[in-house]
């Protein structure tokens, strides 16, 4: 019998907020994909809301990441900008 895993990673878009020092100080998960070209369009979608001011109640220095992360785990695989 042969296992393997069928989605091994998930695409978050989170918004990261920073201090005036470049130090990531807080993170807000904003929509989660399988689909890497839906959660790229997504990246998209969320850093025009960001220009348009939709979360200037977060603070101040925020930039939209999206985070490639393990399916199973939730561990943190790495950054794409």
């Amino acid at each position: 019998m042969c296992c393997y895993k069928l989605m091994q990673k998930i695409y978050c878009i989170v918004i990261s907020k920073f201090n005036q020092f470049g130090n990531k100080i807080d993170a807000f998960e904003m929509s989660c994909d399988t689909n890497i070209e839906k959660a790229k369009q997504s990246k998209q979608d969320y850093e025009q809301r960001l220009k348009n001011g939709d979360f200037k109640d977060l603070g101040r220095i925020l930039k939209v990441e999206l985070e490639v992360r393990d399916y199973e785990s939730n561990d943190l695989i790495k950054i794409i900008d």
